[in-house]
């Protein structure tokens, strides 16, 4: 069974906007848990506590002109670039001899 999804991803914010302004807006729509900003890259993460304060500001925020830009929003599921299905760390070179990228040593 999959977990309702409460992690959005947020971008198209304008430069002047910060973490406090994502969370005074956000924090509209439910109980947020986390916000995360990277205004470099140009994006944010805002964590609900329900799935339904995330789809509730999804529907009214997405496409909305806030935060000095037109705003998309959605559901996030961030997996590592080394998962496997297994794990989400990358595979360890051992220094015993055995390097799991490529299969190991016998």
């Amino acid at each position: 069974m999959s977990r309702p999804l409460t992690k959005l991803f947020i971008r198209n914010f304008g430069k002047e906007s910060n973490r406090r302004d994502v969370e005074d807006l956000f924090g509209k729509y439910g109980n947020i848990y986390d916000c995360k900003m990277n205004q470099q890259e140009g994006y944010a993460v805002v964590c609900y506590r329900e799935y339904e304060s995330a789809d509730r500001a999804i529907s009214e925020l997405n496409g909305s002109m806030s935060l000095g830009g037109k705003l998309q929003v959605e559901h996030t599921l961030k997996k590592s670039r080394y998962d496997d299905g297994n794990s989400s760390r990358p595979p360890r070179d051992d220094r015993f001899g055995r390097d799991e990228r490529y299969g190991g040593r016998d």
